[in-house]
């Protein structure tokens, strides 16, 4: 069994819930059925090969711990610019992002609420590995699982392995370099095309407009093999 869900501590194991993604012959998945219908919310029966179940886990994986990993970019930037990070966090769980995994997670990255773990540094090394494996196997680049890969072992590095996986939203944060210069209300924005810094306090103009974009890094979550695969959790408590 290989479980992939929104990891969110806060609840007791059968009340996050899951989708289950099974593959296997018709006769052992009904017998199973039984058992899936009791761990998950719902059963996704993908292909009569059963290691296509855990390609499908792994691959969920990869797309939650990308989002992680921007969102935690993009937390820290709102920080840094000045910018009230629980309002930035409203205004996309309430518009284009309008989802349970932002909702879960972004709460977890502004309060840096970490432990306990819903899932490890060391499940979501696995899993990126697991990614990466079965690209290199079919010839097919996935730059962004090696990044996640990387950001995982640096965090581990530093001593974080016990902490949930959205911790990796840290390494965004602290690798912002300090200001210079200035006061506590000097902030840095960037001009509209060269990406050239500027320092703008509470009496100065606004904010330039058009930042650079930001590359998007590391991030991730999983666990084990096995015939079946269960797929994030969208049941919200009552």
């Amino acid at each position: 069994m290989s479980p992939f869900r929104i990891s969110d501590a806060r609840k007791p194991q059968r009340q996050r819930g899951y989708f289950i993604v099974a593959a296997g012959e018709a006769e052992p998945l009904d017998r199973c059925r039984p058992l899936f219908d009791d761990l998950g919310q719902k059963t996704f029966v993908v292909d009569r090969f059963p290691p296509k179940a855990n390609l499908v886990k792994l691959s969920g994986n990869f797309p939650v711990a990308s989002m992680i990993e921007c969102l935690g970019e993009a937390v820290a930037l709102i920080r840094k610019a000045g910018v009230d990070p629980t309002q930035f966090l409203a205004i996309l769980t309430g518009s284009l992002f309008a989802a349970l995994v932002y909702e879960t997670y972004g709460e977890l990255i502004l309060e840096e609420r970490y432990r306990p773990a819903g899932f490890t540094m060391p499940l979501g090394l696995k899993d990126m590995r697991g990614v990466l494996a079965a690209a290199g196997a079919k010839n097919v680049p996935m730059p962004v699982a090696s990044l996640l890969r990387d950001h995982f072992i640096t965090a581990m590095a530093r001593g974080k392995a016990d902490l949930d996986w959205s911790a990796l939203a840290r390494l965004a944060r602290r690798e912002c370099r300090p200001l210079t210069g200035g006061g506590a209300d000097s902030r840095v924005a960037f001009g509209p095309t060269t990406g050239s810094r500027a320092r703008v306090t509470s009496a100065g103009g606004p904010l330039l407009p058009h930042p650079p974009a930001l590359p998007c890094s590391g991030c991730l979550f999983a666990a084990g093999c096995g015939a079946f695969a269960i797929l994030g959790s969208q049941k919200r408590e009552s």
